[in-house]
Protein backbone atom coordinates (compact mmCIF):
# COMPACT_ATOMS: atom_id res chain seq x y z
CA UNK A 1 0.00 0.00 0.00
CA UNK A 2 1.33 3.41 -1.45
CA UNK A 3 2.20 5.66 2.26
CA UNK A 4 0.29 8.73 1.88
CA UNK A 5 1.81 11.95 1.33
CA UNK A 6 2.26 14.28 4.69
CA UNK A 7 0.16 17.75 4.05
CA UNK A 8 -0.07 20.54 6.01
CA UNK A 9 -2.88 22.55 6.40
CA UNK A 10 -2.73 26.38 7.72
CA UNK A 11 -6.92 27.93 6.95
CA UNK A 12 -8.79 31.19 7.95
CA UNK A 13 -11.65 29.66 9.76
CA UNK A 14 -14.14 26.50 9.26
CA UNK A 15 -16.96 27.33 7.27
CA UNK A 16 -19.79 24.85 6.22
CA UNK A 17 -18.89 25.33 2.62
CA UNK A 18 -15.25 24.03 3.28
CA UNK A 19 -15.88 21.22 5.83
CA UNK A 20 -16.01 18.73 2.87
CA UNK A 21 -12.81 19.78 1.32
CA UNK A 22 -11.21 19.05 4.92
CA UNK A 23 -12.65 15.89 5.38
CA UNK A 24 -11.65 15.01 1.76
CA UNK A 25 -7.89 15.84 2.44
CA UNK A 26 -8.16 14.24 5.56
CA UNK A 27 -8.87 10.69 4.00
CA UNK A 28 -6.77 11.57 1.30
CA UNK A 29 -3.84 12.89 2.84
CA UNK A 30 -1.78 12.04 6.54
CA UNK A 31 -2.78 15.38 7.08
CA UNK A 32 -2.39 17.68 9.77
CA UNK A 33 -4.98 20.81 9.94
CA UNK A 34 -4.05 24.35 11.31
CA UNK A 35 -7.13 26.69 11.49
CA UNK A 36 -6.13 30.64 12.07
CA UNK A 37 -9.81 31.94 13.14
CA UNK A 38 -12.47 30.56 15.10
CA UNK A 39 -14.80 32.36 13.17
CA UNK A 40 -14.98 33.44 10.12
CA UNK A 41 -14.84 37.12 9.19
CA UNK A 42 -18.70 38.74 8.97
CA UNK A 43 -20.19 35.04 9.46
CA UNK A 44 -20.67 32.84 12.69
CA UNK A 45 -21.85 29.68 12.28
CA UNK A 46 -23.35 27.23 15.23
CA UNK A 47 -20.50 25.25 15.82
CA UNK A 48 -22.45 22.10 17.25
CA UNK A 49 -23.95 22.25 13.74
CA UNK A 50 -20.86 22.17 12.17
CA UNK A 51 -19.20 19.47 14.33
CA UNK A 52 -21.93 16.90 12.79
CA UNK A 53 -20.54 17.01 9.75
CA UNK A 54 -16.49 17.00 10.74
CA UNK A 55 -14.40 13.95 10.67
CA UNK A 56 -11.02 15.23 10.27
CA UNK A 57 -8.95 16.60 13.36
CA UNK A 58 -7.55 20.16 13.50
CA UNK A 59 -6.19 22.58 15.65
CA UNK A 60 -5.98 26.31 16.67
CA UNK A 61 -3.13 28.87 15.69
CA UNK A 62 -2.00 30.77 18.65
CA UNK A 63 -2.99 34.87 18.12
CA UNK A 64 -0.55 36.79 15.63
CA UNK A 65 1.94 38.48 17.68
CA UNK A 66 1.64 41.90 18.91
CA UNK A 67 -2.30 41.71 17.64
CA UNK A 68 -1.29 41.88 13.66
CA UNK A 69 -3.41 39.24 13.19
CA UNK A 70 -1.51 37.08 10.72
CA UNK A 71 1.98 37.23 12.12
CA UNK A 72 1.94 33.90 12.94
CA UNK A 73 5.72 32.79 13.44
CA UNK A 74 4.42 29.58 15.49
CA UNK A 75 3.51 28.16 11.44
CA UNK A 76 7.85 28.26 11.06
CA UNK A 77 7.82 25.40 14.83
CA UNK A 78 5.22 23.74 12.52
CA UNK A 79 6.81 23.12 9.72
CA UNK A 80 9.86 22.14 11.68
CA UNK A 81 8.03 19.81 13.35
CA UNK A 82 5.99 18.15 10.74
CA UNK A 83 8.63 18.40 7.97
CA UNK A 84 5.17 17.64 5.15
CA UNK A 85 5.89 17.08 1.76
CA UNK A 86 2.89 19.86 0.54
CA UNK A 87 1.85 23.16 2.14
CA UNK A 88 -1.67 24.07 1.91
CA UNK A 89 -2.25 27.81 3.43
CA UNK A 90 -5.34 30.27 2.51
CA UNK A 91 -5.04 33.59 0.65
CA UNK A 92 -2.20 36.03 0.83
CA UNK A 93 -1.37 37.71 3.75
CA UNK A 94 1.58 37.63 6.18
CA UNK A 95 1.49 34.01 6.93
CA UNK A 96 2.35 33.26 3.09
CA UNK A 97 6.54 34.39 2.74
CA UNK A 98 6.26 32.97 6.91
CA UNK A 99 5.46 30.06 5.27
CA UNK A 100 8.08 30.06 2.28
CA UNK A 101 10.80 31.17 4.21
CA UNK A 102 10.46 28.53 7.05
CA UNK A 103 9.53 25.92 4.49
CA UNK A 104 13.01 26.55 2.41
CA UNK A 105 14.43 26.41 5.98
CA UNK A 106 13.00 23.50 7.66
CA UNK A 107 10.95 21.66 4.57
CA UNK A 108 13.10 22.53 0.92
CA UNK A 109 11.31 19.26 -0.63
CA UNK A 110 7.96 20.57 0.25
CA UNK A 111 5.55 22.20 -2.22
CA UNK A 112 3.71 25.09 -1.31
CA UNK A 113 0.23 25.81 -2.53
CA UNK A 114 -2.31 28.83 -1.54
CA UNK A 115 -6.38 28.47 -1.85
CA UNK A 116 -7.16 32.03 -3.26
CA UNK A 117 -10.72 33.40 -3.13
CA UNK A 118 -10.16 35.72 -6.32
CA UNK A 119 -12.53 35.68 -8.80
CA UNK A 120 -12.09 37.42 -12.13
CA UNK A 121 -12.32 41.38 -11.41
CA UNK A 122 -10.07 40.79 -8.40
CA UNK A 123 -7.50 38.83 -10.60
CA UNK A 124 -7.61 41.39 -13.13
CA UNK A 125 -7.18 44.51 -10.55
CA UNK A 126 -4.27 42.44 -9.00
CA UNK A 127 -2.50 41.85 -12.76
CA UNK A 128 -2.97 45.93 -13.20
CA UNK A 129 -1.22 46.69 -10.21
CA UNK A 130 1.42 46.94 -8.45
CA UNK A 131 1.09 44.81 -5.11
CA UNK A 132 3.36 42.09 -2.95
CA UNK A 133 0.48 39.63 -3.64
CA UNK A 134 1.38 39.89 -6.96
CA UNK A 135 5.25 39.51 -6.73
CA UNK A 136 4.25 36.68 -3.89
CA UNK A 137 2.38 34.22 -6.43
CA UNK A 138 5.31 33.35 -8.60
CA UNK A 139 7.30 31.96 -6.04
CA UNK A 140 4.58 28.71 -4.76
CA UNK A 141 4.06 25.76 -6.26
CA UNK A 142 0.69 26.51 -7.18
CA UNK A 143 -2.42 28.63 -6.38
CA UNK A 144 -5.95 27.24 -6.35
CA UNK A 145 -8.63 29.54 -7.46
CA UNK A 146 -12.42 29.24 -7.17
CA UNK A 147 -13.48 30.81 -10.42
CA UNK A 148 -11.70 29.42 -13.28
CA UNK A 149 -12.10 33.04 -15.29
CA UNK A 150 -9.50 33.90 -12.55
CA UNK A 151 -7.37 31.07 -13.33
CA UNK A 152 -7.61 32.17 -17.34
CA UNK A 153 -6.69 36.22 -16.36
CA UNK A 154 -3.51 35.28 -14.10
CA UNK A 155 -2.33 32.37 -16.88
CA UNK A 156 -2.10 34.62 -19.44
CA UNK A 157 -0.58 36.83 -17.66
CA UNK A 158 2.19 34.29 -15.43
CA UNK A 159 2.79 32.60 -18.92
CA UNK A 160 3.78 29.43 -15.97
CA UNK A 161 2.08 26.38 -17.16
CA UNK A 162 0.25 24.73 -13.97
CA UNK A 163 0.55 27.27 -11.74
CA UNK A 164 -3.10 27.57 -11.27
CA UNK A 165 -5.74 25.35 -11.02
CA UNK A 166 -9.17 25.69 -10.41
CA UNK A 167 -11.22 24.22 -7.63
CA UNK A 168 -14.85 25.88 -6.86
CA UNK A 169 -16.15 26.15 -3.43
CA UNK A 170 -18.51 23.43 -3.14
CA UNK A 171 -19.84 20.92 -0.90
CA UNK A 172 -20.20 17.10 -0.96
CA UNK A 173 -23.94 16.42 -2.73
CA UNK A 174 -24.14 12.94 -1.70
CA UNK A 175 -24.43 14.58 2.31
CA UNK A 176 -26.51 17.79 1.70
CA UNK A 177 -28.85 16.22 -0.57
CA UNK A 178 -29.40 13.49 1.73
CA UNK A 179 -29.81 15.52 4.48
CA UNK A 180 -32.08 18.09 1.87
CA UNK A 181 -34.50 14.78 1.14
CA UNK A 182 -35.33 14.35 5.40
CA UNK A 183 -36.70 17.95 5.41
CA UNK A 184 -39.02 17.90 2.41
CA UNK A 185 -41.92 17.57 5.22
CA UNK A 186 -40.88 21.12 6.42
CA UNK A 187 -40.14 22.14 2.89
CA UNK A 188 -43.74 21.10 2.01
CA UNK A 189 -45.17 23.34 5.16
CA UNK A 190 -42.73 26.40 3.30
CA UNK A 191 -44.47 25.65 -0.21
CA UNK A 192 -47.94 25.77 1.20
CA UNK A 193 -47.69 28.91 2.94
CA UNK A 194 -47.38 30.34 -0.94
CA UNK A 195 -49.75 28.11 -3.15
CA UNK A 196 -49.52 28.56 -6.95
CA UNK A 197 -46.33 30.83 -6.16
CA UNK A 198 -42.86 30.40 -7.44
CA UNK A 199 -40.57 30.61 -4.42
CA UNK A 200 -37.52 33.15 -5.42
CA UNK A 201 -34.93 32.20 -2.60
CA UNK A 202 -31.75 34.60 -1.40
CA UNK A 203 -29.53 32.97 1.00
CA UNK A 204 -26.52 35.35 2.56
CA UNK A 205 -26.03 38.66 4.95
CA UNK A 206 -28.53 41.14 4.67
CA UNK A 207 -25.55 43.62 3.98
CA UNK A 208 -24.99 46.40 0.81
CA UNK A 209 -22.43 44.43 -1.14
CA UNK A 210 -25.27 41.76 -1.32
CA UNK A 211 -27.39 44.55 -3.22
CA UNK A 212 -30.71 43.50 -2.11
CA UNK A 213 -32.44 46.82 -2.42
CA UNK A 214 -31.61 46.46 -6.36
CA UNK A 215 -33.49 42.88 -5.77
CA UNK A 216 -35.82 44.39 -4.14
CA UNK A 217 -36.96 46.97 -6.98
CA UNK A 218 -36.38 44.60 -9.34
CA UNK A 219 -38.72 42.23 -8.05
CA UNK A 220 -41.74 44.60 -8.17
CA UNK A 221 -41.50 44.50 -11.75
CA UNK A 222 -42.45 41.06 -12.07
CA UNK A 223 -46.07 39.93 -11.70
CA UNK A 224 -47.77 40.34 -8.27
CA UNK A 225 -49.29 37.03 -7.93
CA UNK A 226 -46.86 35.19 -9.95
CA UNK A 227 -43.86 34.83 -7.35
CA UNK A 228 -43.25 35.01 -3.62
CA UNK A 229 -39.25 36.12 -2.76
CA UNK A 230 -38.10 34.74 0.61
CA UNK A 231 -34.89 36.55 1.95
CA UNK A 232 -32.94 34.02 4.50
CA UNK A 233 -30.21 35.68 6.87
CA UNK A 234 -29.27 38.86 8.70
CA UNK A 235 -27.42 41.43 8.56
CA UNK A 236 -27.22 45.45 9.14
CA UNK A 237 -29.60 46.18 6.18
CA UNK A 238 -32.22 44.14 7.29
CA UNK A 239 -35.02 47.12 8.89
CA UNK A 240 -34.33 49.54 5.87
CA UNK A 241 -35.03 46.75 3.59
CA UNK A 242 -38.59 45.69 5.95
CA UNK A 243 -38.55 49.55 5.34
CA UNK A 244 -38.28 49.66 1.13
CA UNK A 245 -40.40 46.19 0.95
CA UNK A 246 -43.32 47.96 2.61
CA UNK A 247 -42.80 51.69 1.02
CA UNK A 248 -42.70 48.97 -2.24
CA UNK A 249 -45.79 47.36 -1.74
CA UNK A 250 -43.90 44.60 -1.57
CA UNK A 251 -44.79 43.67 2.47
CA UNK A 252 -46.54 41.31 1.37
CA UNK A 253 -44.71 39.35 -1.01
CA UNK A 254 -41.33 39.16 0.74
CA UNK A 255 -40.69 36.94 3.90
CA UNK A 256 -37.95 37.47 5.98
CA UNK A 257 -36.79 34.74 7.05
CA UNK A 258 -34.03 35.17 9.44
CA UNK A 259 -30.39 33.27 9.93
CA UNK A 260 -31.25 29.95 8.90
CA UNK A 261 -28.54 27.26 9.45
CA UNK A 262 -28.25 23.28 8.98
CA UNK A 263 -31.09 21.27 7.90
CA UNK A 264 -33.36 24.15 8.61
CA UNK A 265 -31.51 26.13 6.21
CA UNK A 266 -31.69 22.62 3.45
CA UNK A 267 -35.63 22.59 4.06
CA UNK A 268 -35.51 26.15 2.34
CA UNK A 269 -33.91 25.27 -0.82
CA UNK A 270 -35.67 22.23 -0.95
CA UNK A 271 -39.11 24.30 -1.17
CA UNK A 272 -37.81 27.38 -3.34
CA UNK A 273 -38.25 27.02 -7.56
CA UNK A 274 -35.58 29.33 -8.19
CA UNK A 275 -32.38 30.89 -6.45
CA UNK A 276 -30.91 34.55 -6.97
CA UNK A 277 -27.53 36.00 -5.93
CA UNK A 278 -27.80 40.16 -6.21
CA UNK A 279 -24.35 40.95 -4.85
CA UNK A 280 -22.46 44.09 -6.66
CA UNK A 281 -19.37 42.43 -4.44
CA UNK A 282 -18.38 38.28 -3.97
CA UNK A 283 -15.60 37.10 -4.47
CA UNK A 284 -17.22 33.59 -4.91
CA UNK A 285 -20.80 32.78 -3.39
CA UNK A 286 -20.74 29.42 -2.10
CA UNK A 287 -24.57 29.19 -1.84
CA UNK A 288 -25.04 29.25 -5.76
CA UNK A 289 -23.67 26.00 -5.61
CA UNK A 290 -25.75 24.92 -2.75
CA UNK A 291 -28.56 26.01 -4.49
CA UNK A 292 -27.50 23.71 -7.74
CA UNK A 293 -27.40 21.00 -5.64
CA UNK A 294 -30.82 21.31 -4.76
CA UNK A 295 -31.85 21.41 -8.00
CA UNK A 296 -32.38 25.33 -8.30
CA UNK A 297 -31.64 27.47 -11.42
CA UNK A 298 -30.04 30.37 -10.34
CA UNK A 299 -30.08 34.19 -11.51
CA UNK A 300 -26.83 35.02 -10.43
CA UNK A 301 -24.63 38.26 -10.74
CA UNK A 302 -21.85 38.50 -13.39
CA UNK A 303 -19.59 39.82 -10.83
CA UNK A 304 -19.89 36.99 -8.70
CA UNK A 305 -16.99 34.16 -8.56
CA UNK A 306 -19.79 31.75 -8.38
CA UNK A 307 -21.16 33.06 -11.71
CA UNK A 308 -18.47 30.04 -13.31
CA UNK A 309 -20.66 27.98 -12.33
CA UNK A 310 -23.21 29.00 -14.21
CA UNK A 311 -24.44 27.73 -17.48
CA UNK A 312 -27.44 28.16 -19.98
CA UNK A 313 -28.50 24.73 -18.99
CA UNK A 314 -28.69 25.66 -14.73
CA UNK A 315 -29.24 29.91 -14.96
CA UNK A 316 -29.14 33.07 -16.14
CA UNK A 317 -25.72 35.93 -15.65
CA UNK A 318 -27.00 39.76 -15.24
CA UNK A 319 -25.65 43.07 -14.47
CA UNK A 320 -26.05 43.64 -10.92
CA UNK A 321 -26.38 47.43 -10.83
CA UNK A 322 -29.17 46.80 -14.03
CA UNK A 323 -32.57 46.89 -12.61
CA UNK A 324 -34.33 45.60 -15.59
CA UNK A 325 -31.60 43.03 -16.65
CA UNK A 326 -32.31 41.60 -13.30
CA UNK A 327 -35.73 41.41 -13.78
CA UNK A 328 -35.36 39.94 -16.93
CA UNK A 329 -33.10 37.06 -15.02
CA UNK A 330 -35.17 36.16 -13.00
CA UNK A 331 -38.33 35.99 -15.00
CA UNK A 332 -36.02 33.71 -17.54
CA UNK A 333 -35.13 31.39 -14.94
CA UNK A 334 -38.26 31.25 -13.57
CA UNK A 335 -40.40 30.65 -17.40
CA UNK A 336 -37.64 28.43 -18.78
CA UNK A 337 -35.31 26.70 -16.33
CA UNK A 338 -37.91 25.87 -13.38
CA UNK A 339 -39.10 22.47 -12.92
CA UNK A 340 -42.33 22.13 -14.35
CA UNK A 341 -43.06 18.65 -12.95
CA UNK A 342 -45.34 18.39 -9.82
CA UNK A 343 -42.11 16.43 -8.52
CA UNK A 344 -43.06 14.58 -4.87
CA UNK A 345 -39.18 14.60 -3.87
CA UNK A 346 -36.00 16.43 -4.44
CA UNK A 347 -35.50 18.33 -7.63
CA UNK A 348 -32.79 16.75 -10.08
CA UNK A 349 -29.45 18.08 -8.97
CA UNK A 350 -27.97 21.33 -11.98
CA UNK A 351 -24.17 20.92 -10.41
CA UNK A 352 -21.85 20.44 -13.52
CA UNK A 353 -19.24 18.36 -11.97
CA UNK A 354 -19.95 15.96 -8.81
CA UNK A 355 -17.77 16.82 -5.63
CA UNK A 356 -15.84 13.80 -6.05
CA UNK A 357 -14.70 14.25 -9.28
CA UNK A 358 -13.52 17.93 -8.67
CA UNK A 359 -11.57 16.86 -5.68
CA UNK A 360 -9.67 14.14 -7.35
CA UNK A 361 -8.46 16.24 -9.81
CA UNK A 362 -7.39 18.66 -6.74
CA UNK A 363 -5.95 16.07 -5.05
CA UNK A 364 -3.25 15.42 -8.62
CA UNK A 365 -2.62 18.27 -8.56
CA UNK A 366 -1.21 19.11 -5.24
CA UNK A 367 0.70 15.68 -5.46
CA UNK A 368 2.01 16.60 -9.46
Amino acid sequence: MQQRKKLLVIHRAIAPYRIDLFNALYEAFDAQIYIENRTPDEQKFDADKLNERIRFKYQFLRKGLFGIKNLRLEVWSIICKHRPDIILISEFNLITPITLVAGRLFAPHAAIFSMCDDNYLQANAVIRGNSWKKRLMPRMSGIILCDHRAATSYQAYFLRKGLFHTFPIIQDERYLRHRMEKMLPEAEKIKCRHPNQKIILYVGRLAAAKNLASLLQAYAMLPEKSYHLILVGSGPEEESLRQLASQSALIHRVTFAGKQEGDELLAYYAAADLFVLPSVYEPFGAVTHEALMAGLPVACSQVAGSACLITPRNGKLFDPKNLQEIANALTFVAQELTCTDNHNGLKPARTEKPFEEEFAALARYLQS
